[in-house]
């Protein structure tokens, strides 16, 4: 776990070019910086990207399912570890785990009829799904700016709530 960590906090993986994307990047960087320092809620961040690290850790290997599961990506699991420091502190800390794809999963889950799972590309790609009652959502949102858990906080409520 430990040897990930740097890489979920700091590790770079964008695909832009030019200067508006390193601007975003660093972006990106200070804000996981200040969640982490903000009293509060930098041990909620720090538990949120642990656990994205301890899923990848059990993952590492490929065949870790024992049915040819690809090893956890590790931008994915940057852009997981992201994410998840976007989210306010009551949200509630999905269950985190690895697709056979190598994707991370991030699930909130009240009963099989009210849940919502995302997993993230190791492009920035959130690919999410929900159930809420007769209710169903799915779509795809970039991870470019903490507007990603705006779009998708909503969902994360009607199955979290507040």
């Amino acid at each position: 776990m430990t040897c990930l960590l740097p890489y979920v906090l700091t590790g770079s993986s964008t695909l832009g070019v030019g200067p508006d994307a390193v601007a975003i990047e660093r972006q990106q960087q200070q804000f996981t910086a200040h969640a982490l320092d903000t009293p509060g809620t930098g041990a909620l961040a720090l538990s949120r990207i642990t656990a994205v690290v301890d899923a990848a850790a059990r993952a590492s290997r490929p065949d870790w399912d024992g049915y040819g599961a690809r090893p956890a990506n590790l931008d994915s699991v940057r852009y997981a570890g992201s994410f998840l420091t976007l989210l306010p502190a009551n949200y509630a800390t999905p269950e985190v785990g690895v697709d056979p794809d190598g994707d991370v999963s991030l699930e909130w889950y009240a009963s099989p009829e009210r849940l919502f799972s995302i997993s993230v590309s190791p492009r920035g790609e959130l690919h999410y799904a929900g159930r809420f009652g007769k209710s169903r959502v799915r779509g795809k949102e970039a991870l470019a700016t903490a507007a990603s858990s705006r779009v998708l906080g909503p969902y994360i409520e009607r199955v979290s709530p507040l």
